[in-house]
């Protein structure tokens, strides 16, 4: 009582707040609270009749096992009595909350909530009164695989002997607000292994639900396809959380959900509480096509690693089922590099709209009096086709060999084909001789740039483009963009079209990095993403890196924590997954946008070594101290 933020609401307030949600559509009122100090048993009750009294077919699932023990004490019940009482006046089942970690080791250092026994009892005696339950295992902060098995254990025991739980549900340690000196999220290889060990191991349970508040929209997404049949509900208001670092909104329509299963290639169900289903079931439009006949003999090709042409590639893009892709893909990237993952470290300049030598040059120089690790300069020229004011060509080259003198240890990247296609129609020369003045400016790589899109490019353009950097031997950079964003055969067609044009060019235009990335304006989800670097590391075996820039990953959490220490991007979650499925690289990274240690630990997640690369793929031994905290890479799995 009295701290800054501490609020109680009153049964007005609950009442009105229920009617809004029932208004918009909720089967369920799902409601917890701290302990207060002052309400006692009856206050609980008259909240309750008050809910029912108002909407008497909702479902009103509340008080956690922890709430329940404490009323009983305040009220000098038995556990047994205290639940009789409360579900005499209206209330229809438990949520799963305060179970934390049973084993006594971790819950001595985290929580003076109940013991293990005394959690796992008031459930065993709710499922003896005839209520449901959910249950609930945090983890990410101070477990060890072996205590998380340890938690399984207990509830599939006592799901064994009562069948009295509804479903289990994963919750990811969010980073604010806690005294373990945790700082960031949990690794998204992490939350799907986890996902996947619940889905084996409790073999009695119907339901395993991908929370999708503390996961994440973008992990949650990809739950379904790890061993998740739940993403919970559209949650209208919640609060916990947000206020631990939560960072996934606290809404999602229903149309929103719905989406999100679809483009999983799930279908979708509305439930209640009880798992009850409301309505009709949904089918995304793939789940009715039929595969052609061959088929199941190409599944067998991808599986033994055989190349694909291009038409049988259509059929499997469009097919396959996700994990097949991942699989082959995996096997391929490992098998050119190993157990690396690489990633730069870059300083970007955008030359669009700076007109003269000097404007450049002090925009550089203000660039680079901030660089501490970047090894390289990325001179970018997105956007200069677009406009009348720009730098010409011989002031380009001019700033060039400037920066070359003074700073002699920077790979100097140049960024946009497209624009400098321009520089040479304004100059009034070939796009290949301008291309030749760059190589002679010893530029290290002409790279695509993330700031603009290519699919505006025909494919004689883009075969144009690349091999007049080939033939001055010139390494480039690729990128073939996915570009539509329904789930019909015409968004693999034209991603594929490019593959194509790309594996034609590309040991003549000594093309040995493909960016894959979701083109501008392009509402790609996760799921579909990891397909398209699948796809494309299968298709293009003998090209030495695919990369999965790392700030162009599409994510549908877009939102950063409250009050987490440092920068920690949402694609973070994903970016281990990506280096799972056919990515062996990370992109050129701008210093000042990301934190070092988080991203060498997202690599590290994934199992792989994480390697800092320059412009030009030269590794680089950079001595950086890196926390080693990352969490969790026992061999005692």
């Amino acid at each position: 009582p009295g701290e800054e933020g501490a609020y109680a609401y009153d049964i007005e307030e609950m009442v009105s707040k229920a009617k809004e949600a029932a208004a918009e559509g909720a089967t369920e009122i799902h409601m917890v609270g701290g302990l207060h100090p002052r309400w006692n048993f009856n206050h609980y009750k008259e909240i309750i009749k008050a809910i029912k009294s108002e909407l008497p077919t909702i479902h009103l699932k509340g008080f956690t096992a922890v709430e329940i023990d404490w009323l009983a004490k305040k009220a000098r019940l038995s556990v047994k009595e205290t639940l009789t009482e409360l579900k005499s006046v209206g209330l229809d089942s438990m949520p799963g909350g305060g179970a934390e970690i049973f084993h006594q080791d971790v819950r001595d250092k985290i929580t003076a909530k109940l013991t293990a026994e005394e959690w796992l009892d008031v459930h065993r005696t709710a499922h003896g009164l005839g209520m449901k339950s959910n249950c609930t295992m945090l983890y990410g902060h101070v477990e060890t695989y072996e205590h998380r098995v340890n938690h399984m254990a207990y509830l599939r025991a006592l799901q064994d002997e009562t069948d009295g739980f509804n479903a289990f549900i994963p919750l990811s340690f969010q980073p604010h607000q806690n005294e373990m000196g945790i700082k960031r999220y949990t690794f998204g290889v992490d939350d799907l292994k986890t996902i996947a060990v619940a889905r084996i191991f409790l073999d009695n349970f119907d339901h395993i639900k991908a929370y999708w508040i503390m996961l994440g929209q973008d992990i949650a997404q990809l739950a379904t396809l790890f061993g998740s049949n739940d993403l919970d509900g559209t949650v209208i208001e919640e609060k916990i959380s947000r206020a631990a670092g939560g960072r996934s909104g606290v809404l999602l329509t229903k149309a929103d959900i719905e989406k999100i299963i679809h483009k999983a290639r799930k279908s979708s169900q509305e439930r209640d509480t009880i798992y009850h289903p409301i309505g009709e079931r949904k089918n995304p439009e793939i789940l009715s096509l039929c595969p052609p006949a061959n088929f199941h003999d190409l599944m067998k090709k991808l599986a033994s690693g055989e190349a694909l042409c291009k038409d049988e590639l259509r059929i499997i893009s469009q097919y396959a089922p996700i994990h097949d892709l991942m699989d082959a893909a995996n096997k391929t990237s490992r098998n050119i590099s190993g157990t690396t993952a690489t990633f730069g470290l870059s300083v970007r300049v955008r030359i669009k709209s700076i007109p003269t030598f000097e404007k450049a040059l002090h925009q550089v120089l203000k660039k680079l009096e901030n660089k501490h690790l970047a090894t390289s300069l990325v001179l970018d020229l997105a956007g200069v086709s677009k406009l009348d004011d720009f730098l010409p060509l011989g002031e380009l080259i001019k700033l060039i060999n400037y920066v070359r003198n003074e700073k002699p240890e920077l790979n100097i990247v140049l960024a946009s084909p497209k624009g400098l296609w321009r520089l040479a129609r304004e100059e009034g020369i070939t796009f290949e001789n301008a291309v030749m003045q760059i190589r002679e400016a010893e530029i290290t790589r002409i790279t695509s740039s993330y700031l603009e899109t290519e699919t505006s490019l025909t494919h004689s353009e883009v075969k144009m483009l690349y091999l007049a950097a080939g033939n001055v031997w010139l390494s480039t950079t690729g990128k073939v963009e996915l570009a539509c964003p329904s789930e019909g055969m015409q968004m693999w067609d034209s991603f594929i079209d490019r593959l194509d044009i790309i594996k034609s060019i590309h040991k003549e235009a000594k093309l040995d990095v493909l960016n894959v990335e979701p083109a501008r304006a392009t509402k790609l989800t996760p799921t579909e993403y990891i397909r398209a670097l699948a796809i494309a590391r299968i298709y293009l075996k003998d090209l030495k890196h695919i990369s999965s820039p790392l700030l162009r990953i599409p994510t549908i959490s877009n939102k950063m924590g409250i009050g987490t220490e440092y920068t920690q991007h949402p694609q973070e979650k994903i970016a281990g997954v990506c280096l799972l499925s056919g990515s062996n690289d990370l992109g050129l990274l701008e210093e000042n946008k990301i934190t070092l240690d988080s991203i060498l630990e997202d690599v590290r997640s994934a199992g792989l070594h994480p390697k800092i690369r320059s412009g030009c793929y030269t590794i680089h031994d950079i001595t950086h101290t890196v926390s080693n905290k990352t969490f969790p890479m026992s061999d005692k799995v």
